[in-house]
């Protein structure tokens, strides 16, 4: 299979995105409607998820869905012979995302738990401000007052979060990469320190560093985007 190829190691990546899209929107709902049946619903589940370990879900969407009613594949990343460029787009495309299924949903399900969480308790600490009653004294509509005045400040600390996430993206999936027989950096690493193979060790190292840095100044600059009051 060739290395240059798209969704080859794309895990993470699509499970960040697909968390954010959905984080976002519950946990400004949830906090908007705090102590309704929808809050209720969303605590319960996102503390569900959080208690649910990674490898365990992972295993019974394995027993469940792939050996008992047999949707979807197992493990590995694509069907042989299926190669990017030699079959149509949309054979290739359908039979990537079937092999992601699974992994991805373990990700989205065991990490969005987490920032919904987050996303309402920082909604919640801006929408009991004094100038957000102004607004809505003001008789501006609901959804200008939550999406222009409320979430811009709200976003601060969840873009401090997601420049912290942005370095997780090279460590992998550890876990799930093992269940689902996935190629990844996650289980190159694992596999380098078992064989004490340390020049590809520290090469990892090196570049997690890097990404550190460079979450952090998307972070910065994603903070001059929410916030033009930020000067540095």
């Amino acid at each position: 299979m060739s290395t240059a190829e798209p969704f080859r190691h794309t895990l993470n990546f699509i499970g960040m995105i697909i968390i954010y899209i959905l984080a976002l929107p519950v946990g400004i709902l949830s906090a908007i409607k705090q102590y309704s049946v929808f809050d209720y619903v969303v605590t319960f589940v996102t503390f569900l998820g959080q208690a649910m370990p990674a490898f365990w879900l992972g295993l019974l969407l394995v027993y469940y869905v792939g050996l008992r009613v047999e949707w979807l594949p197992l493990t590995g990343i694509a069907t042989y012979g299926v190669e990017f460029g030699q079959v149509p787009f949309a054979v290739w495309f359908v039979d990537r995302t079937r092999y992601l299924i699974l992994p991805v949903s373990v990700v989205v399900l065991t990490g969005i738990a987490a920032l919904t969480r987050f996303v309402r308790a920082s909604m919640l600490d801006v929408i009991h401000q004094d100038y957000i009653r102004t607004a809505q004294a003001k008789g501006l509509p609901e959804y200008t007052v939550v999406l222009k005045h409320a979430l811009r400040n709200a976003l601060l600390p969840i873009i401090t979060m997601f420049g912290i996430t942005l370095s997780g993206l090279l460590s992998g999936s550890v876990v799930i990469e093992r269940i689902f027989s996935l190629p990844g950096v996650g289980l190159l690493a694992i596999d380098s320190l078992l064989r004490r193979d340390y020049q590809v060790i520290m090469a990892f190292n090196l570049i997690g560093a890097s990404m550190v840095i460079i979450g952090s100044f998307i972070a910065d600059i994603l903070y001059l985007v929410a916030d033009p009051r930020i000067k540095y």
